[in-house]
């Protein structure tokens, strides 16, 4: 659904072609969350995780910010990259314009509240000529998808504009 709002939902029984109304409901329609992913780093040349240790996977990351003005529970969303899924633990909570961090891996023990563990890599492991989807915890909603682009080695990327249809190096790395 696009359009917030009320719906009524009948719930009717046909005996005999007469309709009989069982239950009446309303329910509120909200629109899908406003999540936007907001930098994606796919080949890393730093320890960014702070574990130590330089790693492909480990240190690859996609952050994801809320720009609804209601928080959203990604619990049970999904990133997906590489054929492989990757789904969110259930106690991922964002406040409206805060951001969350998904990390290869991260060393549950010094993990900041906002950085979120994938066990090892992020789905099947991002590429720089790979898709990377964001969808919510049903699947029948895909709600964010990136093909992510080339950037100098180390370098994350970032959305030019708020269409996110253009990725460029993130002035900070590029």
């Amino acid at each position: 659904p696009t359009a917030r709002g009320r719906r009524r939902i009948d719930l009717a029984i046909s005996t005999n072609g007469r309709d009989e109304l069982l239950a009446e409901f309303w329910v509120r329609v909200l629109p899908p969350p406003r999540i936007r992913i907001t930098e994606v780093l796919v080949d890393p040349l730093i320890d960014v995780n702070g574990d130590g240790t330089v790693s492909h996977y480990e240190d690859q990351f996609v952050e994801l910010q809320n720009m609804d003005s209601v928080r959203v529970d990604l619990g049970g969303w999904r990133i997906e990259s590489g054929g492989d899924t990757f789904r969110m633990p259930g106690d991922v909570i964002v406040p409206p314009g805060d951001v969350v961090v998904v990390f290869g891996r991260i060393d549950e023990g010094h993990r900041p509240s906002w950085g979120i563990n994938a066990g090892g890599r992020i789905a099947g492991g991002l590429s720089s000529d790979g898709r990377l989807a964001v969808a919510t915890p049903t699947g029948a909603d895909t709600l964010l998808k990136v093909t992510c682009v080339a950037a100098e080695r180390g370098a994350s990327v970032v959305p030019r504009d708020e269409s996110g249809d253009v990725w460029i190096p993130h002035p900070d790395t590029g």
